[in-house]
């Protein structure tokens, strides 16, 4: 039974292995996998156009088709040249899949003509007088769009024929006939139209003006008054009542009337005795009320004392 278990078990690894080597030998022989192209060609490329015929100033759509065998050609080393003159490109779209070993790539052209180039050759009033009958279509053949490989390769260029694309007139037989058949333009302008009138503008503008120069001169004139500020006399100080009584004295000094000195005295002792001069105090006090009339020099000397004792300068000038 073991024999025989082992035995099962072999065959189904050896079956597995082979079955894995027989896939990788078919991915290797196609590529990774999908068909090589027609004739083992490298590339293969095709051109069309969608509608061929148009109105004058319609839109038309060009378009190249690119198959590409990446085991021989780099997609990435594709380049297309084009030439739709007289159309002009209103854009250009590019697409590219993988499939198998073939890359596809779409080179999609959105196209548009509005030259004369695009127009009949002969205008239908002018082809009845030649004898010849118009048919209001121009016909335009686009040069062949270029296909190239990139860099060092074999590959020779392919060169794709674009089929013939027909511009059709937007004026029919009916109105050919007519004598105003060509058309003149007003080349007149147009009268003057403002969405804002000059004179409106200029006030708008003017009061724009005044705005933007509103804040300099405010920030200007704010500097200059604080400049001023710093320049100007430093304010008095308040005195204290002691100077202010020192102050007195020194005038009632240069009075005749000795009451005046009498009461400044006065004032001064009891400025000394609330600031806890007491001695000094008590000094003013006995000389003011000493008989006869304190003196201006007595007066003079205590009011000397008494700056010296306290540091207050209360000295008035003349």
């Amino acid at each position: 039974m073991v024999i025989r278990r082992r035995a099962i078990i072999a065959a189904a690894v050896a079956a597995v292995v082979v079955g894995v080597v027989a896939l990788a030998a078919a991915i290797l022989g196609t590529g990774g996998g999908g068909s090589a192209l027609p004739n083992g060609e490298p590339i293969a490329a095709t051109a069309s156009v969608d509608p061929t015929v148009v109105y004058f100033g319609d839109e038309t759509t060009a378009r190249i088709d690119i198959a590409v065998d990446r085991d021989k050609v780099n997609p990435d080393r594709v380049r297309i040249a084009t030439d739709f003159r007289p159309f002009d490109r209103l854009g250009q779209h590019k697409t590219r899949r993988d499939a198998g070993r073939i890359t596809y790539i779409r080179e999609t052209y959105r196209l548009r003509c509005l030259s004369r180039a695009c127009v009949q050759v002969l205008p239908a009033i002018a082809a009845a007088a030649g004898g010849a009958k118009p048919s209001g279509r121009r016909a335009t053949q686009f040069r062949p769009a270029r296909i190239d490989i990139r860099g060092r390769t074999s590959v020779q260029p392919l060169l794709l024929q674009w089929p013939t694309v027909e511009s059709v007139t937007r004026v029919n037989q009916a109105e050919s006939q007519l004598q105003t058949f060509f058309y003149h333009a007003d080349l007149t302008p147009p009268a003057r139209s403002y969405a804002l009138s000059p004179s409106g503008l200029l006030w708008l503008l003017l009061v724009v003006v005044l705005a933007l120069l509103a804040v300099p001169v405010t920030l200007v004139a704010r500097r200059l008054r604080a400049y001023r500020r710093e320049r100007g006399p430093a304010p008095t100080p308040e005195l204290s009542p002691l100077e202010r009584a020192l102050r007195l004295l020194d005038w009632a000094n240069r009075q005749a009337d000795g009451e005046d000195r009498r009461r400044a005295l006065e004032l001064v002792a009891l400025e000394l005795l609330r600031g806890g001069r007491d001695e000094l105090g008590d000094e003013a006090r006995e000389l003011a009320w000493s008989p006869p009339t304190p003196p201006p020099e007595e007066a003079g000397k205590l009011g000397t004392r008494v700056r010296g004792a306290t540091g207050v300068d209360g000295a008035n000038s003349a």
